[in-house]
Order: structure tokens, then sequence, then C-alpha cells
């Protein structure tokens, strides 16, 4: 998993250096994956990554982005009311 971070970070810094915000949402959602495969989908982290690029989302007026992120914290979140963390 270290790779894994590593990479989003590379991205996140990527977007940062370019100024070509339009898929960072996308990084966002990437990152939430990771960390639930790490440390679990009750991970308060995940949320607050998916938070992130729901909030990216919608101020760039992505409505697919953010109806596929809207899906991915329900997945996450029956995901956690159902136990199966992995």
């Amino acid at each position: 998993m270290p790779e894994a971070f590593a990479t989003i970070q590379a991205a996140e810094e990527a977007v940062r250096r370019s100024g070509e915000a339009y898929f960072m949402p996308l990084v966002h959602v990437r990152k939430a994956d990771v960390i639930a495969r790490a440390m679990g989908h009750d991970e308060p982290t995940v949320m607050e990554a998916l938070d992130q690029a729901l909030a990216m989302a919608r101020a760039q007026g992505a409505t697919s982005f953010e109806t596929m992120i809207n899906e991915k914290k329900q997945l996450y979140a029956r995901e956690r009311i159902g136990g199966s963390a992995q």
C-alpha cells in the first residue's frame, strides 16, 4: 500500500503544480479507496476524502462526478454498517 499512497500524493502534487484541477475529485476518490483497502471502510478519513472530492466536484459543476462520488459514499456507508470492512 505504500506505493499507492505515494502515487496519490504525486498526483495531488502534479495537480497543484499544473493548476489543472479537473480530475482532482477523482484523485480524492482513489485516495478514499486506498485508505479503505489499507485501513478499513470505517476509517473516518475515507469519508473525509470523499467529502473533499464531492465539494470539488460541486464547485466544478461536475454533476457526473457528484453522482459517482455520492454512490461511492453510499457503498462505503453500507459496508461500514454491514461490517464487511475488506
